[in-house]
């Protein structure tokens, strides 16, 4: 969500988060194991990893700012920086 202070901001991502695991617990087969023998859990757990894996690294906000600095002269550097923040 866009206009949050920083710590709601944090609060909705971690109750997105509770959410999602939720949901994906609530799919999940109500049987202690899959066809391979592999706990639920734990395969909901690889599942969860696979998705955090795939989550891109934060930007070097420093350096994205050296490279496009914030200047009356390049007011698209200020949108580039804005978006870098997001």
């Amino acid at each position: 969500m866009y206009g949050f202070h920083r710590n709601a901001e944090i609060a909705t991502n971690f109750n997105d988060s509770e959410s999602m695991v939720a949901n994906l617990r609530s799919i999940q087969p109500q049987i202690s194991t899959t066809g391979s023998g592999e706990a639920s859990d734990s395969k909901l757990i690889d599942n969860i990893k696979n998705i955090y894996n795939q989550i891109p690294e934060l930007w070097d906000l420093e350096t994205f700012e050296e490279n496009y600095p914030t200047i009356y002269e390049e007011s698209m550097n200020t949108v580039l920086n804005q978006e870098a923040v997001k």
